[in-house]
């Protein structure tokens, strides 16, 4: 916004506010962005440069997005063979193809994020969410440890790292996990994870799931 208000001719800032618009805040105080607000960016950026790139992902980006994913599959393809090093635009693709259980498909495009940029974090998770639920398990575990490595107290990448025991149906290892102090983040709250940790166990035994629910 201040770079635009320099100069508002300058077509990369333009496009630059769009992108940051599309994801205002990521985490656990999540906020989802108002789409008109990033079409008018996008579109100053591109009244001055019709070829930026950050400004036609952010339109492709912009909501809505659900039982919209054959068209922006269409439009993320085109754009990412203009742009094949987008990690962002590899990011969306595999976002839209995960969602539409195309699993093995989102996996190619996480592993390019990987490939373009090794610390962009979100690229591990994707890659390690559609090996997950591809059944791909062992290759999952793989890419978990290889990102604690980059980010060993992260809670983002913590919480992930019990959803893929969870999802492969190891709860007692999900539980001893929850509960292993010595890499657990700090940032996680105890209220939180205490839930978690009575939902898992009841899973684990079968007993009492309907009641931990009610209360977690």
């Amino acid at each position: 916004r201040q770079a635009v208000a320099i100069d508002p001719r300058f077509g990369d800032a333009w496009a630059g506010l769009a992108i940051g618009q599309r994801y205002p805040v990521l985490g656990p105080n999540l906020r989802l962005s108002d789409p008109r607000e990033v079409r008018a960016a996008a579109g100053r950026a591109l009244a001055l440069d019709p070829k930026n790139a950050d400004a036609r992902l952010a339109l492709i980006a912009n909501y809505p997005l659900f039982s919209r994913w054959l068209e922006r599959e269409t439009q993320l393809r085109a754009f990412l063979a203009d742009h094949p090093d987008s990690a962002l635009g590899n990011l969306l693709l595999c976002q839209i193809l995960a969602e539409a259980g195309r699993f093995d498909d989102g996996l190619v495009a996480a592993r390019r994020v990987v490939e373009i940029e090794p610390e962009q974090k979100f690229g591990w998770i994707m890659q390690m969410w559609a090996l997950t639920n591809a059944g791909r398990h062992h290759e999952a575990d793989l890419a978990f440890e290889e990102a604690r490595k980059r980010w060993p107290r992260d809670p983002r990448l913590w919480f992930v790292g019990q959803e893929l025991l969870s999802q492969s149906k190891r709860y007692a290892e999900a539980v001893a996990y929850l509960r292993d102090t010595t890499r657990r983040p700090a940032a996680i709250p105890v209220a939180l994870l205490d839930s978690v940790i009575r939902l898992k166990e009841a899973v684990a035994t079968g007993r009492g799931i309907d009641e931990v629910r009610n209360t977690a």
